[in-house]
């Protein structure tokens, strides 16, 4: 996770930026990647990640690009490279990677102000491939919480791919005793701008 991290590198050219974050070094079997961003101020902004990544005991990938999110979308860049692949904001890759390499580009009015405020990027990793069937294996020290399961892809055609925030938000409520049905809390969560 990085918040206005002085490790992260900028490139502002006008109302664009490119910020390269440093290298993340990943634990074994890693093949699934979810960054995110969130910066906070009323500045509207448009964003893409773009990753490459280390399989371990091979070189980089090439960069592969993330779909543009907000209302300036990016240039296309290849959504696939060898061994990595995007969807939409999760990529995906080929064979277990030891490293990441992510950027961030950024699209705003002003990004000097935008990222001279609070920002936040986070990524997530793991292999869902490396369970055993009907296993969820806990960190030591952790705790298993039963989390009711909800699916995205079992919404209407017109806004399965862009609800996996209020999907993940029911299944919190619902853990919590407050379930609610994902349509409406999709409805009443609605960002028009990403």
């Amino acid at each position: 996770e990085l918040m206005n991290s002085p490790d992260a590198k900028g490139l502002i050219d006008g109302e664009n930026a490119v910020v390269d974050l440093p290298e993340w070094s990943l634990g074994p079997a890693v093949r699934h990647l979810l960054p995110s961003f969130s910066a906070l101020g009323d500045e509207e902004y448009s964003f893409r990640f773009e990753m490459s990544v280390r399989r371990v005991g091979a070189t980089w990938s090439a960069w592969v690009g993330a779909a543009s999110l907000g209302p300036a979308p990016f240039e296309p860049i290849s959504s696939a490279a060898a061994g990595l692949t995007s969807d939409v904001d999760v990529f995906v890759a080929a064979d277990p990677v030891d490293a990441v390499r992510l950027r961030l580009r950024l699209r705003t009015r002003d990004p000097a102000r935008l990222l001279g405020a609070l920002w936040f990027l986070a990524l997530s990793a793991c292999d869902p491939a490396s369970r055993e069937a009907g296993s969820s294996p806990v960190a030591a020290g952790g705790v298993r919480l039963p989390v009711p399961v909800e699916s995205q892809m079992e919404r209407p055609e017109s806004i399965r791919l862009r609800i996996c925030s209020p999907t993940s938000v029911a299944m919190v409520l619902g853990y919590w005793g407050r379930p609610v049905e994902v349509p409406a809390l999709a409805a009443a969560m609605f960002h028009a701008a990403l």
